[in-house]
């Protein structure tokens, strides 16, 4: 987290600054407020370079850290839609608490799953995201979409006594297993019926 602001801050201050402040050592073309031209002042470059900063660094960050969950699909599914909720139900249930299901939507979420740290203060938790949904085919279809978050009392070098939690990349692992756990049920309820 501290390492994605401070490239987000280095970024900025490159993009916005450095045309403005180019008082490079030897330039033939002194830039107004630059030492070569005499007493450095604060013009009207200065503040733009300022507003421009304070109004793009908000969607800059917030573009980096938006949650972005990815979804994994699973193959064409020959089998009953009960019997695909039932074994979608059955796999996500095996790690995660079930927090909300639409059986009409075909739609799932779980409750986050948190894993605290030991060594650290800080931690990461994980809910997960399953849509099941008809293809053209029409075969049904699982898609999972594992969300991961991290926790942290550390922001940008301080101690910050609030924890808070930023999205990262989703776990592509987890859903994966998940989906393997559903064909497995599913291969099983067409050997035993």
């Amino acid at each position: 987290m501290a390492d994605k602001l401070r490239s987000v801050l280095h970024f900025s201050f490159f993009i916005f600054h450095f045309p403005f402040k180019r008082a490079i050592a030897g330039s033939r073309f002194p830039v107004p407020g630059s030492r070569l031209n005499g007493p450095r002042t604060t013009g009207h470059g200065s503040r733009i370079t300022i507003l421009l900063s304070l109004i793009l660094f908000p969607l800059l960050y917030g573009c980096g850290s938006m949650s972005s969950k990815t979804y994994m699909d699973s193959p064409p599914l020959s089998n009953s839609y009960n019997e695909i909720w039932e074994a979608t139900r059955g796999a996500i249930a095996k790690s995660f608490k079930i927090s909300s299901e639409d059986r009409e939507k075909g739609a799932m979420e779980t409750e986050w799953s948190a894993y605290q740290s030991v060594a650290f203060d800080d931690g990461t938790r994980k809910k997960v995201f399953a849509k099941i949904r008809k293809n053209d085919t029409g075969a049904w279809t699982v898609s999972i979409a594992v969300q991961v978050q991290e926790q942290s009392t550390v922001d940008g070098g301080t101690y910050n006594p609030s924890k808070f939690w930023s999205n990262t990349e989703s776990d592509e692992d987890e859903a994966r297993i998940i989906l393997t756990n559903i064909r497995i049920k599913l291969t099983l309820l067409k050997k035993n019926p």
